[in-house]
């Protein structure tokens, strides 16, 4: 049974053009569409291709087609998101922190989405307090920000009096409610 199990994952796994080349294997073997269809399910449950899909890659192969990898298309990539706009979108935002995705689309000639995407997932920055900002600090630089911070406590504590008054109390004394 375990063995069958992981058979089983193993096969959920596949990627499109295997699964079009168990298609072609299948209707080779004379199975109708249906059949093809109810072995894909058995097999691969919610990662089975559409029954629309199984049709049209059936016909496919009928009308002669033998690759089973996708043809090229013309037109524009799909995946925009190369390192040249990367590099340019980094160099938009790293000049002004403000730049809205909106903006840096414009001004690159991409889409919102793909602006967006590489922002948010190759850039790894996150819109914080309208300023685009790395979204991990490393444990590196947590130290360097806790120790600029302590810094700033220290030249604040030591350089305000008690005469000093702000919004009508004193700094020095305890908040009076």
């Amino acid at each position: 049974m375990h063995l069958l199990s992981s058979a089983h994952m193993l096969m959920c796994k596949i990627d499109r053009n295997e699964k079009r080349i168990v298609i072609k294997y299948l209707n080779v073997k004379c199975l109708s569409a249906a059949e093809i269809s109810g072995e894909l399910n058995s097999v691969l449950g919610d990662n089975a291709p559409s029954d629309a899909t199984i049709y049209r890659w059936i016909a496919e192969f009928q009308r002669g087609r033998k690759l089973t990898e996708d043809e090229h298309r013309l037109g524009r990539p799909v995946d925009v998101c190369t390192d040249e706009n990367v590099r340019h979108v980094n160099d938009m935002i790293t000049t002004d922190w403000r730049l809205t995705v909106r903006y840096v689309a414009a001004c690159l000639k991409l889409s919102y989405s793909t602006t967006h995407r590489v922002i948010t997932n190759a850039l790894d920055f996150n819109k914080v307090c309208a300023r685009w900002v790395p979204r991990m600090l490393t444990p590196d630089k947590k130290q360097v920000r806790l120790a600029t911070s302590r810094d700033n406590l220290k030249r604040r504590s030591s350089a305000v009096s008690p005469q000093i008054c702000h919004h009508g109390r004193d700094l020095g004394s305890p908040l009076r409610s």
